[in-house]
């Protein structure tokens, strides 16, 4: 395998190790590139093994569907199932049927040739322009591919074929290509994601799109974040289990480390429990909280590329939706003994599938099951504010403001301060009545007094005293 290129910061010494390399190939050894279809599902490319000299380039593989209920991930890459480059540098697709399509892409302007041929069609290739394009924000010479699609008795037929291309960048490989692995396979389960890929990145040199997968992007939050959460856990036969929880979660600190980002947020907590029985409990709370976010991949891997959570493969699915980035391990598979088949994993419960989004954190997720027993669970973000940009509706949660006549201590409130009698060690808040907090201290004496010279309206006091948390409701006059 060809030694891969260090990455030098300097840009136009990059393009010139590149343009070193073998020019007008479809793809290289030593690049990660990335591609988004349609529904700006991203798709990656990178080469794990090679062979004969690096004429014969096999990508990692992924998941593909070979028979109606049936599974592989060691059959090849969405592309092909491998790529070879013949003595003219030319390039060789194989699809899942281990037919070969040969693109010219070293032909001339107009040059006409055979691609692909099987039992129902012929299609040629035609290199109908060369023209200077921007890739990825560089410029560069780019071929554009196109097909024509005929009968045995060279008779043009309507194919989806006529109506695609592919493009050929001379510094960087494909721009614009078709999913190989499905060329010209029709109907049923053979032609998902048949159309065309658009570059929109590549590692070496370092342009556009990047494999966005770590923790402190996902986890990215700056002061005055707001995050609403509402999470449901219900199962049950005739009888019901109901477990509710609602949170809103405030930022207001941020300390970065060169390995980790520390977070203070302010949460407000509501949870409802049904029991079996019909019994309810809730409980409430505001606190302030600390979040530590090491930093490092949240997997390692590629869009599209397999891994193993425990017994069960599943597939990392990448999706760009603005104004976030959206991850998506949505495909649950397992071994069946004896098959060369992945199937669907089942169980008789919900299996979860959980989503982050960049700057949202995660996971978050939706499951119901319905079979012998009732089993749903969400965890669903409903509203959010990062900056000046807000989504969703947002929750106005409850605070149980405690009344309980056994509390050790009493609060008695004047015109500028906030007097507390108690006997016990106790940390004392105090927050407007919309949660944002205004004071916090540690008090050993049992006669406090706490100065205030805020404005007239309700305020929150929490109180913390012996590992148990009371809030209550004062007036300021």
């Amino acid at each position: 395998m060809k030694k891969i290129l260090l990455f030098i910061c300097s840009l136009g010494f990059l393009l010139s190790q590149v343009q070193a390399q073998e020019d007008w190939l479809c793809v290289y050894p030593n690049k990660k590139v990335y591609f988004e279809d349609s529904n700006k599902s991203v798709y990656c490319i990178r080469i794990d093994s090679t062979f004969k000299n690096d004429s014969i380039l096999y990508p990692f593989s992924d998941l593909h569907q070979i028979d109606w209920d049936c599974y592989s991930i060691t059959d090849g890459s969405w592309l092909s199932k491998y790529v070879a480059l013949d003595k003219n540098g030319n390039t060789i697709f194989v699809n899942g049927k281990n037919q070969h399509i040969l693109i010219k892409n070293k032909a001339a302007l107009n040059e006409i040739w055979d691609v692909f041929e099987n039992e129902n069609i012929k299609v040629k290739g035609e290199i109908t322009s060369i023209e200077l394009k921007s890739v990825l924000g560089v410029e560069d010479s780019v071929k554009t591919i196109s097909f024509s699609v005929f009968n045995l008795e060279n008779v043009p037929v309507n194919h989806l074929l006529n109506t695609l291309t592919i493009e050929v960048s001379k510094s960087f490989g494909l721009v614009k290509t078709v999913n190989f692995y499905y060329f010209e396979h029709s109907g049923g389960y053979s032609s998902p994601n048949f159309g065309e890929f658009n570059l929109i990145g590549i590692s070496n040199p370092q342009l556009g799109f990047q494999n966005i997968n770590k923790k402190e992007q996902y986890f990215d939050f700056q002061v005055g974040d707001e995050l609403h959460t509402w999470y449901l856990y219900e199962a049950g036969i005739t009888w019901i289990f109901h477990n509710e929880e609602k949170t809103i979660k405030r930022y207001i600190s941020r300390t970065d480390y060169s390995d980790s980002i520390v977070y203070s947020y302010e949460r407000k907590f509501n949870r409802t429990i049904i029991q079996y029985d019909g019994t309810t409990n809730f409980y409430a709370s505001l606190d302030t909280l600390k979040q530590t976010i090491v930093k490092g991949l949240l997997f390692n891997t590629e869009p599209n590329e397999p891994y193993v959570d425990g017994d069960v493969k599943k597939v990392t699915i990448w999706n760009i939706q603005s104004p976030v980035m959206r991850f998506n391990d949505n495909y649950h598979i397992s071994w069946q003994p004896y098959s060369p088949c992945l199937y669907n994993y089942s169980a008789d419960a919900c299996e979860i599938n959980p989503v982050y989004y960049r700057g949202l954190g995660g996971p978050y997720y939706y499951c119901y099951f319905d079979l012998f027993v009732v089993d749903m669970q969400y965890n669903k973000l409903v509203y959010y504010k990062k900056g000046d940009i807000t989504y969703g509706t947002p929750l106005h949660l409850e605070l149980s403001i405690s009344e309980n006549k056994e509390d050790n201590f009493n609060i008695y409130v004047n015109n500028n301060s906030i007097n507390i009698l108690t006997d016990e060690n106790i940390e004392v808040y105090l927050y407007t009545i919309s949660g944002i907090p205004l004071f916090n201290k540690k008090f050993t004496e049992q006669n406090i007094t706490i100065p205030v010279s805020f404005p007239k309206g309700v305020y929150l006091v929490k109180i913390i005293s012996n590992n148990k948390t009371y809030i209550k409701k004062i007036v300021l006059n």
